[in-house]
């Protein structure tokens, strides 16, 4: 859903472009993101937020190799203290090491 939300967009266009003549090419609007997290929420039987997708960007970008500059600048924060907030659990594997490290700690 996410992808046909997304259009044929190109690399240098938002990740969710507005479908309105109006708005054609700029972002969609944060009512338009609410909507569409909402319907995509209601047919994945979860509930998630455009916020949730941010975090998951950085992560997997992160993950994949993307710089802390690069990543700022996607994300549009002013701070780089703002997005290691984002990507603060990369290279961690799922919660096992939260588990190893309290299991230490007793």
């Amino acid at each position: 859903m996410l992808l046909d939300y997304r259009g044929d967009a190109g690399n240098d266009q938002p990740v969710f472009p507005s479908p309105s003549r109006r708005d054609r090419g700029k972002p969609l609007s944060d009512r338009g993101l609410r909507l569409m997290m909402e319907e995509i929420s209601a047919c994945a039987l979860i509930q998630f937020s455009a916020h949730f997708l941010r975090h998951t960007h950085a992560t997997l970008a992160k993950k994949n190799g993307a710089s802390d500059f690069d990543l700022q600048a996607d994300l549009g924060h002013a701070s780089p203290a703002t997005t290691a907030k984002y990507i603060h659990h990369v290279g961690r594997v799922g919660t096992s090491h939260a588990l190893r490290r309290k299991s230490k700690h007793r």
